[in-house]
């Protein structure tokens, strides 16, 4: 709900993003199926940094399979690392007033990279750099071969701002013969948007994330990483629709239309058609239309397949709408349409 409000905040005034984005061999985000491995983190809850190879090695010595090993490695750090704020906020300012002088940029960014290192040893507090370091270092530790990854996260801030800097980093891992993508930071917690504060909240829906899936929210660097969505562009990315925490924690994506912002003529209908692991398992979904005051539900929808479903709306009046699939009370994802 709070990504929402800051979305149609932004819409009509403006935003902040926080850096605080293959089908697998194995079932993805079932957390029944890492009972074992989540205990192990829970554990070690509260277990000190300054020595990293005994912590990789509580976390890891209980299985020989490499996945289950990753898994408790990457709760322990969702679970036992909060997002500094503080820091992300110096850090955004910083790189906003250099990002013009190369020099100084680097001269920030290592200088930087000290405080993020010495405030995630102290105080177990960092940005997404010091996540992602830590998921690469215990994974080293533990025989399993992790890389950061560092690109830009999507949000409703990035929307409206347009992409500047690169802002985020997360990790890509080599499990059974194959590359997967995780997100420690976002899945670590969330932002209290009235207070700014940081809530440790774990949500295992940035843990191995299908490629394609994970790429409405994160673009990376280095292309490679992509994985195999591979032929996706930057300026492809920016416009996809908007997609939410929940849309990775139900496994709830998106289809068609496959932009943020479409422009139509009144009269016109559009099929909004989303994909799900478990279609025949949905329950209080709905389509929430905005525009202007008006909020308008619909629930009835058509069930294309096993994993894809649709709704169907037809746009009488001109005006700007704000398109919400919404599960229960959570926001799943956005779109924009103008009717001319």
């Amino acid at each position: 709900m709070e990504e929402v409000d800051k979305y149609i905040q932004m819409r009509y005034v403006l935003p902040i993003i926080l850096c605080l984005v293959i089908k697998l061999g194995f079932a993805q985000n079932n957390p029944n199926n890492f009972q074992k491995a989540d205990s192990v983190a829970k554990v070690y809850l509260g277990f000190s940094l300054n020595n990293l190879p005994q912590l990789a090695s509580n976390l890891t010595s209980f299985s020989n399979d490499e996945v289950e090993r990753y898994r408790a490695i990457f709760t322990w750090v969702c679970e036992n690392i909060e997002a500094d704020i503080p820091n992300y906020r110096i850090n955004n300012r910083k790189r906003n007033r250099f990002k013009n002088d190369t020099s100084k940029l680097e001269e920030w960014n290592s200088e930087f990279s000290k405080i993020v290192f010495k405030r995630l040893l102290e105080d177990k507090k960092t940005v997404c750099m010091g996540y992602s370091y830590l998921i690469m270092q215990l994974c080293y530790l533990a025989n399993i071969k992790a890389e950061i990854v560092d690109g830009y996260g999507r949000s409703t801030t990035s929307i409206y701002d347009g992409f500047g800097l690169p802002n985020h980093s997360w990790n890509s891992v080599y499990l059974k013969g194959r590359w997967y993508l995780s997100d420690p930071t976002w899945s670590s917690g969330d932002i209290n948007s009235e207070n700014s504060e940081f809530y440790q909240k774990y949500n295992d829906g940035y843990f191995l994330v299908e490629p394609t899936e994970f790429s409405y929210t994160h673009y990376p660097l280095d292309k490679k990483w992509l994985l195999n969505d591979s032929s996706l562009t930057f300026s492809e990315f920016q416009e996809r629709p908007l997609v939410y925490k929940n849309a990775f924690k139900k496994s709830i994506f998106p289809k068609e239309p496959n932009l943020f912002n479409r422009v139509i003529e009144k009269g016109e209908s559009i099929e909004f058609i989303f994909k799900s692991k478990s279609v025949k398992n949905l329950q209080n979904i709905s389509l929430e239309i905005i525009k202007g005051s008006t909020i308008k539900l619909i629930d009835n929808y058509e069930v294309l397949d096993e994993s894809h479903f649709k709704f169907n709306y037809h746009f009488t009046s001109k005006g700007k709408y704000d398109i919400h699939l919404k599960v229960d009370d959570t926001y799943i994802s956005t779109f924009a349409v103008t009717a001319r």
